[in-house]
């Protein structure tokens, strides 16, 4: 995580490009959350779209678990446990199925719809040379964040969709009661990839709210959640 947001840094530095939000979708928000915790002000805003939470840290009894994973994201969770008898022989079988099921969510997702393409573009460019990166990513996220919630110093704007069924709705009340400066959207329809119906929405979102205020300057109100369409 913390690799992930030097490289983050380093690329912004390049462009010249001192304040900027970050946008994280499904496995994405951690690492956009790790940014805002490790670049601190130079992160204004932050979107998390349909983000698990910090699975390691949920116990069985947490209300916010409800038993709502999927095998699957279960045994991700197991195999990363230390003691995982068998975790370098499983962890390429389970990476292997999760990038074929993910690709086939997105596949029927697709038909129709530009930007769903593109993503499944960039998925499949993604896995090209295997799997391996895309499963050690879900490793790391399904491991300790390296940094603390509760003391994260972004704006988080936390978008969910009801009928998601890769990621329960409990995660980003998770995320929500632990993340000190958020604003939690929910809609009732979208699934997982409500990201592109309500890309537009969220970007315009973050660009409206401004950068912290320097010495002397007064804070703006921060920006109001776009309404839930009935």
């Amino acid at each position: 995580m913390q690799s992930f947001s030097k490289d983050i840094a380093e690329l912004a530095d390049h462009l010249e490009v001192d304040k900027f939000h970050i946008v994280g979708w499904s496995s994405g928000g951690c690492y956009a959350l790790a940014a805002g915790s490790f670049l601190g002000p130079r992160v204004i805003g932050i979107g998390s779209i349909s983000t698990d939470p910090q699975w390691v840290d949920v116990p069985p009894s947490d209300p916010h678990n409800e038993k709502q994973y999927t095998a699957l994201l279960r045994l991700f969770w197991l195999l990363t446990r230390p003691l995982w008898p068998v975790r370098n022989l499983a962890l390429p079988v389970a990476g292997f199925l999760m990038s074929r099921l993910l690709l086939a969510n997105l596949a029927l997702s697709a038909a129709g719809n530009p930007r769903m393409q593109r993503i499944q573009h960039r998925l499949l460019e993604s896995l090209r040379q295997g799997h391996r990166g895309a499963t050690r990513d879900m490793v790391v996220e399904r491991s300790p964040w390296g940094f603390c919630l509760k003391t994260h110093p972004s704006r988080v704007d936390l978008w969910h969709a009801i009928d998601d069924k890769a990621v329960p709705v409990m995660s980003v009340a998770y995320l929500a009661d632990r993340l000190p400066d958020q604003q939690m959207i929910l809609r009732r329809t979208g699934g997982h990839n409500m990201v592109v119906r309500e890309w537009d929405a969220i970007l315009e979102l973050l660009i409206n709210r401004k950068a912290l205020p320097g010495p002397g300057e007064e804070a703006e109100a921060p920006a109001p959640a776009p309404p839930t369409p009935k």
